[in-house]
């Protein structure tokens, strides 16, 4: 049977497969009629995201066999999700089948990986040099804090900043705290790195060495705190920067006057600077470095004493140059009780607020037409002391992720009071901590019904004890925390029937093997469901524990079969199922 959708010539069908997932088509627009099966599987542009699309390792093997005698129509390739921590798995399965059926990858442009480590770089960025029309990667790398120097981070770095000509997009994260440092040194590069956007999160790195072998640097974005990285940068100007972001400690106005006399050609520019002085809210002199910057965003907070003789005042920041020629907006925040003060561009540029800071009589000032707004605030917490002023919380337009305290939960109802200015509609992920132990069954049922979004789950098994009455077929992650009061709490073998039978839909689930020991009863019940299951075995339980959850016990105890496994070799030795 014909229909219009089949009779559109094929150019016009893949533009409109542009905006259809990989899945989808694959799944559903090839299986239409025989036209479309032949046009979809000829698609040239595949965008493959097997973080979310692919979840059971059976999907996965299969989809992923057939994706590789497609390799060469796939224009971008992501395995990227911290939380998974089925990601090494993935990677590793994913490259030994190019192996196997020769892919080709021949017009891949991106691709985003996370959970690397030394092993899988060693294993892929050989086959990565075949991947011939790559413009853009993106790594978050994991440092083993055993292996010797030199850092993974410079390793890394150095590779991917002269890995071939083609590459102009390098994004770099580390999983570690403290911050990583990565170091080059310009003298060892035989050629100029053809790097053109470059992003570094949670990574520092001498700023006059990374210019000296980036000469065509066009934008440079960084979370890491560059105060003592940016000595003589006037030696080694970055003509070609248009787009810098980047975070300093005690900055003064003067050095970055010094930073950007450096960068002739930059237009955007976006500044985190804690700890400062009052000269960093002069508006006539930031007038005078700004004049040919389009975009500019920051936030300031103010060292204690920086404001106590001469208090900020935004007349500064009134003139034509900032609300006329450049529609500049500030917005200056202080606690009067904390005395904390601080100076941002509206709107708020970053993805966290200092809320802790913002406790007791608040008084807010904007220059701007309209009311300030948290647009890239996705996460907030109200603890247990803490009660959140409703203009800071009527700011919060785009809260997904909420975690609220036991007592708050009580006794304040300081989540009430929350959720009153929240869009609730949008809170996506919620966690419960346990510091009170008599809570009110009721006071939860209620928080977690109020969410009608509600996917993700993080609480306690005191927490979980009062929700395991109800069902909850919305709630497909559900992790068992250790609650505030450290206390370690099994449930009973009737709490672990009512957990199975109250989460229907649970496809990752994560748990202490001290909270469940029927653990073959609730793999064997949720497996239909189940993709990912993590398990922490805390100290003193270790692999040659008989408590210990190894691959031979899966096979042995559970109906598990086919299924990827692996463990993360660190305090708590966590166990990583992947069904």
């Amino acid at each position: 049977m014909s229909d219009q959708l089949s009779k559109l010539p094929i150019e016009l069908i893949n533009k409109i497969l542009d905006d259809v997932s990989t899945f989808d088509i694959l799944t559903y627009v090839c299986l239409v009629n025989k036209r479309l099966r032949t046009v979809s599987l000829a698609y040239p542009r595949f965008r493959l995201d097997l973080t979310h699309s692919f979840k059971k390792k059976r999907q996965f093997d299969k989809l992923c066999t057939r994706l590789m005698y497609l390799s060469s129509q796939i224009v971008s390739l992501t395995l990227n999700n911290e939380d998974d921590a089925t990601i090494p798995v993935k990677i590793a399965y994913l490259f030994s089948r190019t192996i196997t059926v020769n892919s080709t990858f021949s017009s891949l442009h991106s691709l985003s990986l996370s959970h690397v480590d030394h092993t899988i770089w060693d294993s892929i960025k050989a086959r990565l040099t075949s991947f011939i029309a790559l413009t853009s990667i993106s790594i978050n790398f994991i440092t083993d804090m055993k292996a010797s120097t030199p850092l993974f981070a410079s390793i890394i770095l150095m590779e991917l900043l002269f890995f071939s000509s083609s590459l102009k997009r390098v994004s770099l994260s580390e999983f570690s705290y403290p911050p990583g440092m990565a170091t080059i040194d310009p003298s060892r590069a035989l050629t100029a790195s053809s790097i053109e956007y470059l992003s570094l999160d949670n990574i520092g790195m001498d700023l006059k060495s990374l210019f000296a072998v980036t000469p065509v640097l066009v934008s440079f974005t960084s979370t890491f705190d560059y105060s003592q990285l940016i000595k003589n940068i006037d030696q080694q100007p970055s003509a070609n920067l248009q787009r810098l972001s980047i975070i300093f400690d005690g900055v003064t106005l003067d050095k970055i006057e010094l930073l950007l006399s450096s960068m002739t050609h930059l237009i955007h520019f976006t500044l985190v600077a804690d700890n400062v002085q009052n000269d960093m809210a002069n508006g006539d002199q930031w007038a005078q470095l700004l004049s040919a910057i389009i975009t500019f965003k920051f936030k300031f907070t103010f060292c204690k004493n920086a404001l106590i003789q001469k208090p900020l005042d935004l007349h500064s920041f009134h003139t034509s140059f900032w609300l006329v020629e450049k529609k500049w907006y500030v917005t200056h925040d202080w606690c009067m009780d904390t005395r904390y003060s601080l100076l941002y561009s509206n709107p708020y540029c970053l993805a966290w607020y200092p809320f802790n800071d913002m406790i007791g009589t608040f008084v807010t000032e904007s220059t701007g037409p309209e009311l300030t707004s948290f647009v890239h605030v996705k996460d907030l917490d109200v603890h247990q002391r803490l009660l959140v002023n409703n203009t800071l919380l009527r700011r919060c337009t785009q809260v997904y992720s909420l975690g609220i305290s036991a007592t708050n939960l009580n006794k304040t109802l300081s989540w009430r009071y929350a959720t009153t200015y929240l869009d609730s509609t949008k809170i996506t992920c919620l966690t419960i901590d346990t510091i009170d132990i008599e809570m009110s069954s009721d006071l939860t049922v209620q928080l977690v019904y109020g969410l009608p979004s509600l996917q993700s789950l993080r609480v306690s098994v005191a927490i979980l004890r009062l929700l395991l009455v109800h069902n909850w077929p919305q709630i497909i992650y559900l992790f068992i925390i250790w609650g505030s009061d450290g206390s370690s709490r099994l449930l009973t073998q009737n709490q672990v029937d009512s957990l199975c039978r109250s989460f229907t839909r649970v496809e990752q689930l994560e748990f202490s093997r001290c909270f469940i020991d029927n653990i073959s009863q609730v793999l064997n019940s949720m497996m239909m469901t189940l993709s990912c299951v993590s398990i922490n075995h805390p100290p003193p339980i270790t692999p040659d524990d008989g408590r210990f959850i190894s691959y031979e016990w899966l096979e042995q105890n559970t109906k598990l079969r086919n299924f990827g496994y692996s463990y993360d070799n660190d305090n708590e030795k966590t166990v990583h199922i992947w069904l």
